[in-house]
């Protein structure tokens, strides 16, 4: 059921306030319970103390994450363990201390403040939180780094995939500029401020000693003035400061360091795609493997897309089957028919995240001769595999699993096991998986059919995972010794053979004397092959590093957890998190001061945003006050008091995302004694999307239609509306009420990969776009006016933060047969509304 403010529970420790549903108590006791762990020693590692922090745990289905928020002082954590293909977690061995540890270190380095900061800290409030004004490699590296100090087998940076992609840069000569990892640019990889800062934090470790992490930070919470433009007064000032030189000087020592590194790869690239790729497998001479790609197709907006493509072997050719539809990394193939899962949304999640929606799954199949594909089975399945006809499926609760099989339109439950099962693979001697107990890795074991039991096969303390069966030889995934490479387990012998001993080697796919396998380049993850070759591996180095023992979190009986009461997620609400003075200059009231202050609740269902101002002209006190509200879940209510009373109700819906309707919302409103109402459709089928909006307020009224078409480097965007009040355009200017019809047109097209910057002063030019619009509107039934330009839209990257702006300009011939020109500045979405371009918010 969706979680509702008054059904929330809470445990309380010495330095956290534990917020969780019902059902969910074990989760929440031993999250609690590595949180107070590793609290001391995060502490220690980063320099800042920040208090009692409020933590919530909600739940969203097979998607799972963690954020903190150092504004409001908490954490929020998805319930669900990552599985197997989750690559850009790492080597996980147990979900509540990895995220606990991260976020925790997000918090005592956001939160910390030192020197005249504090001053400054106690009077605005969070917004003055120095730390935040940061690069997004310092923010997110140093998490990484501290998540992969406490247990030897857990955490990116001993997970080694962060590492072997850094040898690869250095391979091919394309390691980025400090400048290039600041702003990012939108490539692979998309952790990339994770990968960049946990590796350089490593090397920092090593070269100059733990203890100087922490000295760095603390050292910059305390320097009073910014200077982001600047770096070279701001973040290298307190380099020079902590480690003797600035940051240009250690990325350079940095890329020097790398190139000591030794990387071997001899195998044979077989495409050229780059980005992601997931689960190959093998039919008749055809690899069939899903690619996910990011693109962008306007200025600011940028898309991840993912395809199911397959290929000859024979001929080199790939060709797309299907294109963006939200799949899950899971494919099958048996015949002619090609399976695969997609993500399906369901109402009654225990979260706000997303409305209370969570993610499903459903099974899909694709004939590979007539193209038709229908669903089969829907259900929160995290893996499954077919074996004539039969469908093999598994489902994880917490630490434990059931598997289950489908046939015959009839599901009969087959086994429970106190293991998570991440991969189910149908073999001549039974089901193979890839399982997860209790604090340990990913590990490859077989069913036994009569105990109904996991035989281990291969259980080390590394991960194991991507089996597959060739006669007696199960292949499979492995990260030993930190590297990722492909072995070869003898079910005859029981030895274990090093088979791709070159480059990056996941989800192996042996044919003949052939192994493909998926590596790694610097543009992302391809299909490769080599010739298969076996080396005997010495399996005594696998147990090199000392190994905790799996057992369950038991509190001391020195801490004392304590219950509390759902009333006290809303406590922070009342207590401003944010207070910060804002002077403007009005017409009516002249010059206004005043104090904007912003608060939050725990777990997300509401916001209080108040803004008392004085008139300098006038001598009246104006307030303004705005309280949102989810209740119940997924109804919210905005009620605003600003010389008068308004109101608006929103219910989103959403629709399954393979579906062409997606999602639909309902909007209520009463603004001063005026009335509305809106309903809002989104529709999507491939590439394309629409969007259909009818609404009113008062005399008002409009209906809206959307249409845009996706492309690789542009896209087109089309909008039609019809309605009476005033015409909403950037372009032209149109007052009074009027009944309108109006047609507006974009074609952003990026001509520009310009990709530069400085690193002083501080700034990054991202991409060019050019973008020829159009705009014509009839007012009243018989005044026309028409628009016809180009523009230019450079993206920016300033302050640390990268696609932050882009100031756009250009030219456009009028109807009235004038030249005009325009100007304007873009900035990331700030709307839900997708019927509008991200980067405008219309008023209604």
């Amino acid at each position: 059921m969706a979680l509702n403010l008054w059904q929330l529970k809470v445990i309380k420790t010495p330095h956290y306030k534990v917020f969780y549903p019902p059902g969910y108590h074990q989760p929440a006791i031993e999250l609690a319970y590595y949180l107070e762990t590793y609290h001391d020693s995060v502490i220690n590692l980063i320099g800042y103390d920040p208090g009692t922090i409020c933590v919530g745990i909600q739940d969203l289905g097979l998607l799972t994450t963690g954020f903190a928020d150092p504004i409001s002082n908490r954490i929020i954590v998805m319930a669900s363990i990552p599985l197997p293909y989750d690559f850009y977690i790492g080597s996980l061995r147990n979900w509540w201390r990895l995220v606990g540890i991260h976020e925790f270190t997000h918090i005592s380095h956001l939160r910390m403040v030192y020197g005249w900061n504090r001053f400054l800290y106690y009077l605005f409030g969070a917004a003055t939180l120095p730390n935040m004004i940061s690069p997004g490699w310092i923010i997110e590296g140093i998490t990484v780094f501290t998540e992969s100090q406490y247990v030897p087998y857990e955490g990116r940076l001993n997970d080694g995939l962060y590492h072997d992609y850094m040898k690869v840069l250095t391979y091919y000569d394309r390691v980025p500029s400090l400048t290039e990892i600041t702003y990012y640019p939108y490539e692979f990889p998309l952790d990339n401020i994770y990968l960049f800062g946990g590796t350089l934090f490593d090397y920092i470790n090593h070269r100059y000693g733990r203890h100087m992490l922490g000295k760095f930070l603390r050292a910059y919470s305390s320097k009073a003035c910014r200077v982001p433009i600047l770096p070279y007064f701001d973040l290298d000032h307190i380099a020079r400061y902590t480690f003797g030189k600035s940051w240009p000087t250690i990325w350079k020592d940095w890329r020097s360091h790398l190139r000591t590194s030794r990387y071997k790869f001899n195998g044979i690239r077989l495409t050229n795609d780059g980005w992601y790729v997931a689960c190959p497998v093998m039919k008749d001479g055809k690899i069939f493997y899903l690619r996910r790609y990011g693109y962008k197709g306007a200025p600011l907006h940028t898309e991840q897309v993912w395809t199911l493509t397959t290929y000859d072997i024979e001929t080199g050719q790939e060709k797309s089957l299907l294109t963006n539809l939200p799949f899950m990394p899971l494919l099958s193939v048996e015949g002619d028919s090609l399976y695969y899962v997609i993500y399906k949304l369901r109402f009654g999640y225990p979260n706000t995240y997303d409305d209370g929606w969570g993610y499903e799954s459903e099974l899909w199949v694709y004939n590979l001769h007539t193209g038709e594909r229908h669903p089969i089975l829907q259900d929160a399945l995290c893996c499954f595999t077919v074996d004539d006809g039969t469908i093999y499926y598994a489902k994880n609760c917490g630490h434990m699993c059931d598997i289950y099989k489908y046939e015959g339109d009839r599901i009969t439950h087959i086994s429970h096991h106190n293991a998570n099962i991440g991969e189910l693979i149908a073999t001549p001697v039974g089901l193979i998986v890839s399982y997860k107990r209790y604090n340990t890795s990913w590990n490859i074991g077989i069913l036994d059919q009569q105990t109904r039991t996991i035989k281990p096969l291969i259980a080390t303390p590394w991960v194991e995972k991507s089996p597959i069966l060739q006669d007696s030889l199960l292949f499979y995934t492995a990260n030993y010794g930190k590297t990722y490479r492909i072995y070869a387990y003898s079910l005859n012998s029981g030895h274990i053979y090093r088979v791709c001993n070159t480059g990056v080697a996941l989800y192996p796919i042996p044919r003949g004397d052939t192994l493909y396998y998926v590596s790694l380049y610097p543009e992302g993850f391809d299909l490769t092959k080599v010739k298969l070759t076996l080396i005997r591996l010495d399996t005594s180095s696998l147990y090199c590093l000392e190994e905790e023992i799996p057992q369950l979190p038991s509190f001391n009986k020195s801490i004392a957890i304590r219950t509390g009461h759902f009333v006290e997620d809303c406590i922070p609400l009342v207590i401003p998190q944010v207070r910060l003075p804002i002077a403007y200059y009005n017409m009516m009231t002249g010059w206004n001061i005043g104090l904007l202050t912003y608060s939050n609740d725990v777990m997300g269902y509401s916001t209080l945003l108040t803004y008392w101002g004085y008139s300098l002209k006038t001598h009246k006190i104006t307030p303004y006050l705005e309280l949102s509200v989810m209740l119940p879940v997924p109804i919210s209510w905005t009620v605003i008091y600003d010389a008068g009373l308004s109101m608006e109700v929103h219910i989103p819906y959403h629709r399954t995302l393979s579906s062409l309707w997606r999602h639909g919302s309902i909007s209520l409103s009463y603004n001063k004694g005026m009335v509305g109402a809106e309903l809002q459709l989104d529709f999507s089928s491939g590439m394309n999307y629409y969007c259909f909006t009818i609404g009113n307020r008062g005399v008002d009224y409009w209906t809206d239609i959307t249409i845009q078409r996706h492309l690789p480097t542009h896209r087109i965007w089309v909008r039609f509306s019809r309605g009476y009040g005033h015409p909403h355009s950037s372009k032209v200017e149109i007052g009074g009420l009027h009944h309108y019809f109006t047609v507006e047109c974009e074609l952003p097209y990026r001509v520009f990969k310009l990709h530069k910057g400085w690193w002083n002063p501080n700034l990054y030019i991202e991409d060019i776009f050019l973008i020829p619009f159009a705009y014509y509107a009839q007012i009243g039934g018989h005044t026309s006016r028409w628009m016809l330009g180009l523009l230019v839209s450079p993206e920016l990257g300033i302050l640390y933060q990268p696609r932050i702006v882009a100031p756009t300009f250009g030219i456009a011939y009028t109807s009235e047969a004038n030249w005009q020109i325009l100007f304007e500045i873009r900035v990331p979405t700030l709307s839900k509304r997708s019927n509008q371009p991200h980067y405008r918010v219309y008023p209604r």
